[in-house]
């Protein structure tokens, strides 16, 4: 395997990953249809751009964490944002006992874990984290965190938009 740092998909992704991060980073917003439209858009490329992020496991140092207080300050902010838009509901679970109960969920928690993930390993690469580290951290994260809440966001933002 290449070197992710080297890859087009690797560039396409830590592209799209500082676009969207600039744009949480900037909430709260006063225009709520304008920031739906722009996150919309710019998580659907994250989303797109982690599908052709190819990595595998390095060791190495990792991506410092993002404190849980700079989480809670994104999340008020798109709270602030999103106002009556923020809750939702969804099916999560697709199979075992609690498959197919709707439950709620709250669009500025998934932004907000989407942008933690991300900003981490920005900051990482920004600090000299190795990039194959970087790479296999949202892979990971993709599969198996953010992933999912990336999905839900644009769910409920196209619905939210266009109802």
């Amino acid at each position: 395997m290449a070197s992710p740092v080297r890859t087009e998909g690797f560039s396409a992704f830590v592209d799209a990953a500082r676009r969207f991060c600039a744009l949480i980073d900037g909430a709260p917003y006063p225009d709520r249809d304008d920031f739906a439209a722009r996150a919309d858009r710019t998580l659907a490329d994250v989303h797109a751009a982690a599908l052709l992020l190819d990595a595998e496991f390095h060791d190495g140092p990792s991506s410092p964490p993002i404190s849980h207080e700079d989480w809670t300050a994104r999340f008020d902010a798109l709270s602030e944002t999103l106002g009556d838009w923020s809750t939702y509901w969804s099916v999560f679970e697709m199979e075992g006992p609690e498959a197919g109960e709707a439950i709620e969920h709250f669009l500025d928690d998934d932004l907000a874990d989407v942008w933690r993930d991300l900003k981490a390993g920005l900051l990482g690469l920004d600090a000299g984290v190795a990039p194959e580290v970087v790479a296999w951290e949202w892979r990971l994260g993709h599969r198996i965190h953010w992933g999912r809440h990336a999905v839900e966001a644009i769910r409920a933002l196209h619905v939210r938009r266009f109802e």
